[in-house]
């Protein structure tokens, strides 16, 4: 088996987001460095997302992609026509 120099060894290393552990990652898409901080990752988003209700993500996703289709059209030089709805 070859032989890892310690600065190999240290450019292999990663932060885990979670507790701010240095590990060597045994797969390279591994993002956190135990199963635990995984998990506590999960819970943190699920946290945020506590209360909403499936009609609130169908809006969200909804305002994703009005927003998406108008960054395309202004890419493609799509020109819009705004009218103007009172004395603003």
């Amino acid at each position: 088996m070859q032989d890892l120099s310690s600065k190999t060894i240290e450019a292999m290393k990663k932060t885990c987001p979670i507790c701010g552990t240095r590990y060597i990652p045994k797969r390279s898409n591994q993002k956190y460095c135990s199963p635990k901080c995984a998990k506590e990752s999960l819970k943190s988003v699920y946290r945020q997302n506590k209360g909403k209700t499936y009609k609130d993500y169908l809006e969200e996703s909804k305002q994703q992609k009005n927003i998406s289709q108008h960054l395309k059209d202004r890419k493609e030089g799509k020109e819009y026509n705004f009218v103007r709805i009172g004395n603003c």
